[in-house]
């Protein structure tokens, strides 16, 4: 029944697609940062607490605004605050903190040595900064402002700035045009503490609050912005649909176990909308989704109790879906209920290709119920700007292959399928056809032996051959030649 499970936020294949998505997690970022403070970038690379999100950056991971809001359009209405669950496939998959964990290794739990009342004041720039009435400085003015003088501070200070911005502009992510909390300046300023932090926590929250906050954007044709590190967002889909991180990238290391994922990932992420849609289509109950991941590498680990929330809301129907998860259920007989209109702002627009910009491009050879706008990789630079093309790393070889492979799969499995339907059909008319026959043969024999038997009680004898070989004789004739006078 379609009321045991959550609904759809859309129905399967009437999806909307937008053109751009403005991506709030800049990894751009880190480059400037390296290119104007190569040594403070190297120390704050190497701190446990943010090494695997300078790993993005490091290994070239590309970023999928298309992927971002594939998933986004595919999710499942539930009254959770702190999970968020979705359909692919036709199977259903969770981000919570859990799996942020998993994919960053942010530290996920508070404890008392994090409170931010005595943070350390030393008097210099940071302190006179954070004793204004309230926060003057934003992303886009450390990055275009103070990099290009930053030679000029002390080193403490340069460390500081290269930590805010990894803060305020990947981890925590907003608009870069928009002023930076006044806690995060007060964090920086005592390194010890901001290690200690649980940013795993404050990071999760933001990115689930503003994917759920975007349902209504999701129908927009133009464009919306998406908060937080969703970075992590697109790396959990990877992890989660296996396929979907061949689309996307590769694997480094293919054994890859109690670690945070972000950094076991490179590739140029150049997916469409129809490369999603047509992966998709072609998934069955053997390909593989992982519901669950954590960081120890067990896809089955369910609500751990380190990711409990205390104000989680609680959802019967949710807990249906966990039941029937457990029991190995694939959901291949089930029919997804849907909550939302199919209705999406204006129309599709054809666009040309822009490898490396903000929009997107036209899919020549859409169908006719998913057509639009292919998604080329979101946007670290300020709009109308380009970006440094990404490295391929084979990307677009192993994508045409994948999808390949899955259709060539596909077709093979259909005509398998109607040589079986054919070979049963014909057995099952072959066996009527021949028991028809053997009935017949049966009563052939039954009449010839009662013929038989006729004539030999009337003292008759004939061979049965002579009855099968000799041409018949007419009646008369017949008599003629076998009376004789006595």
């Amino acid at each position: 029944m379609e009321t045991e499970f959550p609904k759809r936020l859309f129905r399967d294949g009437f999806e909307p697609q937008v053109k751009k998505i403005n991506n709030s997690c800049r990894i751009s970022i880190l480059g400037k940062v390296k290119q104007a403070l190569p040594k403070e970038y190297e120390k704050v690379k190497n701190d446990p607490v943010f090494s695997h999100v300078f790993a993005l950056y490091e290994n070239g991971l590309g970023y999928s605004g298309c992927l971002i809001h594939s998933m986004m359009s595919r999710q499942l209405v539930t009254k959770k605050k702190r999970e968020i669950w979705f359909v692919f496939g036709g199977k259903p998959l969770r981000f919570s903190m859990q799996e942020f964990h998993a994919v960053t290794g942010l530290k996920c739990t508070a404890d008392s040595s994090c409170n931010l009342e005595n943070w350390k004041d030393d008097g210099g720039f940071w302190s006179k900064l954070m004793k204004r009435k309230g926060p003057t400085i934003s992303i886009k003015s450390l990055v275009d402002v103070h990099l290009p003088v930053i030679h000029k501070w002390n080193e403490v200070d340069r460390i500081r700035l290269v930590y805010l911005l990894v803060i305020a502009g990947l981890v925590m992510a907003k608009d870069e045009k928009k002023y930076i909390p006044l806690k995060y300046i007060q964090m920086v300023m005592d390194l010890d503490k901001v290690r200690t932090f649980p940013w795993g926590l404050k990071a999760f929250k933001i990115l689930a609050k503003s994917i759920i906050e975007k349902i209504e954007d999701l129908k927009k044709i133009n464009s919306y912005a998406l908060d937080g590190f969703s970075y992590a967002f697109q790396i959990w889909v990877m992890e989660a649909i296996p396929d979907i991180g061949k689309l996307l990238g590769e694997k480094i290391i293919t054994e890859f176990r109690e670690a945070p994922r972000c950094s076991n990932w490179k590739g140029a992420a150049k997916v469409s909308y129809d490369d999603i849609i047509q992966l998709e289509s072609t998934f069955g109950p053997k390909d593989i989704v992982y519901p669950y991941i954590s960081i120890t590498g067990d896809f089955d680990v369910v609500d751990s109790i380190e990711f409990l929330w205390r104000d989680e809301t609680s959802d019967g129907e949710v807990d249906n879906l966990k039941d029937k998860i457990s029991s190995g259920n694939d959901f291949g007989d089930h029919i997804w209920g849907t909550v939302q209109v199919d209705d999406v702002e204006g129309e599709h627009i054809q666009l040309k290709d822009d490898v490396g910009s903000e929009v997107c491009e036209e899919n020549q050879g859409s169908s006719a119920t998913k057509s639009g706008e292919s998604m080329q990789a979101a946007n670290d630079e300020e709009s109308g700007c380009k970006r440094k093309r990404q490295p391929d790393h084979g990307a677009e070889r192993r994508k045409k292959k994948l999808l390949y492979e899955r259709a060539a799969t596909t077709h093979r499995a259909a005509t398998d399928e109607q040589m079986k339907s054919f070979i049963s059909v014909f057995e099952t008319c072959f066996k009527s056809f021949e028991k028809k026959v053997d009935s017949r043969l049966e009563k052939i024999e039954k009449d010839v032996s009662l013929l038989k038997d006729t004539l030999t009680s009337a003292g008759i004898t004939i061979s049965t051959q002579a009855m099968v070989d000799e041409p018949s004789i007419p009646a008369e004739k017949k008599s003629k030649s076998v009376v004789r006078k006595t």
